[in-house]
């Protein structure tokens, strides 16, 4: 099986000097983008989209003041045989609201995830690494881009199990997508990307699959993603965790339970 290398995803919203007066309306600027064979489409709160076709890889966008580049090499990688490539999409003075990415792969691999925010003298940003994808696989992250950097957060498509309110955005989940899971036979783990919101209390975390206390393969803090290697055995594998947080100043509780089968 081909796997591509790290694949790096840019999110950045940068403030202009409006000494000149060909920027002075640009306050701000957001940049996603991704590096080797993958493939991204991101729609803003409006409902317009931009980013590179799943299909065909050519560059698409309906989002006003928004630029899409590509830059592939012209030799392969020698350590992963396919030629690497650097897509982008520049978006200039982005309404504020929820901007949905979709990440597809050509290859399975693993790809870095970075997210960064500049208002004049204000600067918010995360990085995360060593996230698995699947080949021909659909992730799905929402951006919250506020009125301001400090605003900003980031989640996981899937909420798990539907809990009360906005304690279901505490534990959100890049991968899985559902709560059940069919996976090959004689699979001896599964790696799920988990995000944790802004305001989950770590010391709360707690994980047990098949009655086994997995809480130390979880490194939970605040606004993170991570990538975690679940032990499996043949038949049904029911993972459960659980995290308190706070809610408008209220501590609650989500709770989300996934079912990995394997043959």
């Amino acid at each position: 099986m081909k796997r591509f290398g790290l694949v790096v995803l840019f999110f950045s919203a940068v403030g202009f000097s409006q000494t000149n007066n060909a920027v002075a309306n640009q306050k701000r600027v957001l940049r996603i983008g991704v590096r080797s064979d993958v493939r991204f489409i991101i729609t803003d709160p409006n409902g317009r989209s931009a980013g590179f076709d799943r299909n065909t890889g050519l560059a698409t966008t309906q989002i006003p003041l928004s630029s899409p580049d590509e830059t592939c090499s012209l030799a392969p990688s020698m350590a992963h045989g396919a030629k690497p490539c650097y897509r982008q999409m520049e978006i200039s003075n982005p309404v504020p609201g929820l901007y949905r990415m979709q990440i597809m792969a050509a290859q399975s691999g693993r790809y870095g995830l970075y997210w960064s925010d500049k208002m004049h003298a204000n600067m918010s940003g995360r990085e995360y690494s060593n996230l698995p994808i699947d080949t021909g696989e659909l992730q799905i992250y929402d951006f919250m881009v506020g009125a301001t950097g400090s605003g900003d957060s980031i989640r996981g498509d899937f909420t798990g199990n539907k809990a009360a309110g906005e304690a279901d955005q505490l534990l959100t989940w890049g991968r899985p997508n559902s709560e059940k899971v069919n996976l090959r036979p004689g699979e001896k783990s599964y790696d799920a990307i988990i995000v944790y919101g802004t305001t989950v209390i770590p010391n709360s975390f707690r994980a047990r699959m098949n009655d086994e206390d997995l809480k130390n393969l979880f490194h939970p803090e605040p606004g993170r993603i991570e990538s975690v290697s679940l032990p499996l055995r043949t038949g049904r594998n029911i993972l459960k965790v659980m995290m308190d947080g706070t809610v408008n100043s209220t501590r609650v509780t989500d709770t989300d339970t996934l079912e990995l089968t394997v043959p």
